[in-house]
């Protein structure tokens, strides 16, 4: 079975040991330097220095202050700074994965975390201690509560209760890890310090009511193990027993804000340390109260940090400044502390000069009556007591401070300027010569900025892009929060490009490769615009006049590489071939040849048809003016035929009547006109039903040929489609 107390506490002491020997001691000279204060066991700090002169001028404060405000212009004058690419360029869900990951990004980094401050601080780290080490993970707290379901009751009468987790906290984060506070291996690789050592301690101070927390929940999101149940007893050994220097170094005033006294309650300070370590079948974590008891069992690293891949850490350690085969190099104010030494040399030696000149030092006899505190405190229109003026006291003059010593502060302010890449205005006000022509400040300024440029990428590509493409991972893996993943989908308009999901699984599942679109010529806002829009043109002109077979795509990225722009591809996502582009544009032109030709016939058309349609109207009327002409004729028609058909009733009627009162003879003669009335009734209505029938045919026709009118016009409605 393993010891992983014992592991830990070997791995902590040997660390330690060779931490508090060979680079503490050189990191609280560096915050020293930062805080413009001479560090421990300085010449200015002893009793022989107590009246002397022991400023301490400010030169590495203001470079790592210049520095920090041109990172602030490189990385924060543009909001867009993350490039996230699919590595699939052919993969529609990469390429919508890679759109919703830059506004995952760009929410988290603009919302939820402290961006600006964390950037700046970590560049502000790796200057003045060398290096800065940071921890990426996702923060998630929820709590269950009960909440009763309306409605329905329990066998008891009780109301049904169910329970509803409610999320507190859901969110990644990054801290920055004092160095002093992260233990590897000395003998780790200068190129991946984290991941090489064989073993990464994190000590970290935590109140004992935070302790007792993580003692009983569990988090559910990262998977970290449940810390094991300490008494007050076993609690009180995670006290720190003595004060860390490097704390008490950066604190404004000798005084450890962390260390506390042996009472225990629950906002005193423990300090836990987070270990990772290296066996056979890969790195283990598990926490330790100091290293004396086991707060959590040991898991795989790849069980509680599942987003990561192979054997990458939770933990990215940047650097400034390059030095190889060094895993701790030296950052700028290692860098610049001897010349700082000899400045503050120089300036203290002028300053106790010109004190001496102005306040003169005085030789007086031993054993004769003169008022010496008069004497030191020198005071205007004071006096001073003696018995003999000539030979009690002397006065001895000295001289005053010569141009050499000021010649001499200008070289190592020059010195230090070049060491750093360091343009200021100081240096040049104290020296005429960088101030003679315009032309020689340019060149110098392109020299300082050049370095300052280097500064920062070293630290971008050490630090900025490891820690961001961890946060992606993280962004990947556990980001379920629904209002963020919605409003990610809108900005990137997944659904509306890609017609995917933004809550997709598989969408968040895809392989991007992130970069920061800050290049060299970044600092300089002004000269940074002047360059874009010189590349802009030499591209524009060169796509018109490519020689043929020219790759514009790689052409256009050695252009804006000129430039300062390290992803020049970016401004340009589709290139074409020149060739190709002449003949879009000539197909382009076509088109709108076609275009307006088109445009000629559907005005042609539109004419034709409502010509068409004029005819059609008139054809129209005709028929309805027809129809009901041939009703009006056949219902006069119809009328007459019944007035006639009355008229012949009535003399039937009557012939019938004189029939009945007449003699044999007349009966006869008007049973014939009987007959010929009722022959001229058949007549009639016959004549009726005839002209029934004519009207039936005459509107039958009339009703074929609007038929067949409206058959022409389907068809030509047809056509002019």
């Amino acid at each position: 079975m393993t010891d992983w107390l014992k592991i830990a506490k070997e791995s902590y002491e040997s660390s330690t040991t060779y931490f508090d020997t060979h680079v503490r001691p050189q990191v609280d000279a560096n915050i020293k330097a930062f805080q413009s204060k001479h560090p421990a066991g300085s010449k200015y700090l002893s009793d022989a220095f107590k009246y002397r002169s022991k400023g301490f001028r400010p030169k590495t404060r203001s470079i790592i202050r210049k520095n920090e405000a041109a990172a602030a212009a490189a990385l924060f004058s543009n909001m867009d700074v993350v490039n996230i690419d699919p590595v699939d360029q052919d993969n529609p869900m990469a390429d919508a994965a890679s759109m919703v990951g830059k506004e995952l990004l760009q929410y988290r980094l603009t919302k939820t975390l402290p961006w600006f401050k964390i950037a700046m601080g970590s560049l502000q780290d790796a200057q003045t201690v060398g290096v800065v080490c940071s921890y990426q993970g996702w923060k998630y707290e929820a709590e269950t509560i009960e909440q009763e379901i309306p409605g329905m009751m329990d066998e008891m009468g009780k109301p049904v209760t169910v329970s509803i987790p409610k999320v507190i906290e859901d969110r990644p984060c990054i801290e920055l890890r004092p160095i002093e506070n992260i233990r590897i291996a000395p003998q780790s690789d200068w190129l991946d310090p984290i991941n090489s050592s064989p073993y990464l301690i994190d000590i970290l101070p935590m109140f004992i009511i935070d302790v007792k927390k993580m003692m009983t929940t569990i988090d559910q999101k990262t998977g970290y193990p449940k810390w094991k149940k300490l008494d007050d007893v076993e609690l009180k050994t995670g006290i720190q027993s003595e004060d860390d220097v490097t704390t008490m170094t950066r604190e404004p005033k000798p005084h450890n804000r962390l260390e506390e006294d042996t009472a225990l309650s629950d906002y005193s300070i423990v300090w836990v340390h987070r270990n990772i370590v290296r066996r056979d079948d890969g790195d283990y974590v598990f926490y330790t109260l100091k290293t004396e008891k086991m707060l959590s069992d040991a898991k795989p690293l790849s069980e509680v940090y599942p987003h990561l891949k192979g054997k990458q850490r939770p933990y990215v350690m940047g650097i400034c400044v390059i030095e190889s085969h060094r895993p701790l190099p030296a950052g700028v104010a290692e860098l610049a502390m001897p010349l700082n030494q000899l400045a503050n040399e120089v300036q203290n030696h002028r300053q106790d000069n010109v004190k001496l000149v102005l306040d003169k030092r005085w030789f007086v006899a031993r054993g004769k009556q003169v008022d010496i505190e008069s004497l030191v405190r020198n005071v205007p229109g004071g006096v001073t007591l003696m018995n003999d003026i000539n030979m009690d006291a002397k006065e001895i003059n000295w001289p005053d401070v010569t141009s050499s010593a000021f010649m001499e502060q200008n070289l190592i302010n020059a010195d230090l300027d070049e060491l750093v890449g360091n343009f200021s205005g100081g240096s040049v006000q104290t020296n005429r010569q960088l101030n003679e022509t315009v032309g020689g400040m340019k060149l110098l300024n392109q020299s300082a900025s050049l370095m300052t440029e280097y500064l920062l990428r070293t630290w971008i590509e050490t630090w900025c892009e490891p820690v961001l493409r961890q946060l992606l991972l993280l962004e990947h893996a556990y980001e379920t929060d629904q209002v963020v993943l919605a409003i990610a989908g809108k900005k990137a308009r997944v659904w509306q490009k890609f017609g995917i999901d933004p809550q997709n699984d598989a969408l968040l599942g895809q392989e991007l490769d992130l970069t920061i679109n800050v290049g060299m010529g970044a600092t300089n806002p002004e000269e940074r615009m002047r360059k874009f829009m010189g590349a802009v043109g030499a591209v524009s002109q060169m796509a018109q006049n490519a020689p043929p077979g020219a790759n514009v795509k790689e052409i256009t990225k050695e252009i804006f590489g000129f430039a300062g722009f390290r992803d020049g591809a970016r401004f340009f996502p589709e290139q074409v071939d020149p060739q190709m582009a002449k003949a879009m544009q000539m197909i382009q032109q076509l088109q709108g040849q076609v275009q307006g030709k088109q445009m000629e016939l559907q005005a042609k058309q539109q004419s034709d048809m409502a010509q068409i349609e004029s005819n059609e109207k008139i054809k129209a009327d005709e028929h309805r003016i027809d129809e009901g002409r041939i009703k009006g004729d056949l219902a006069i028609r119809a009328a007459e035929i019944e007035v006639e058909k009355a008229r012949l009733d009535l003399e039937r009627m009557k012939l019938i009547a004189e029939a009945q009162g007449s003699t044999q003879g007349a009966n006869q003669e008007q049973m014939l006109r009987l007959a010929q009335a009722e022959q001229k009734v058949i007549q009639l209505s016959d004549k009726v039903a005839m002209e029934r029938e004519r009207f039936g045919l005459e509107k039958e026709k009339h009703d074929m040929e609007k038929e067949k009118h409206d058959m022409e016009k389907a068809d030509k409605m047809m056509n002019r489609q």
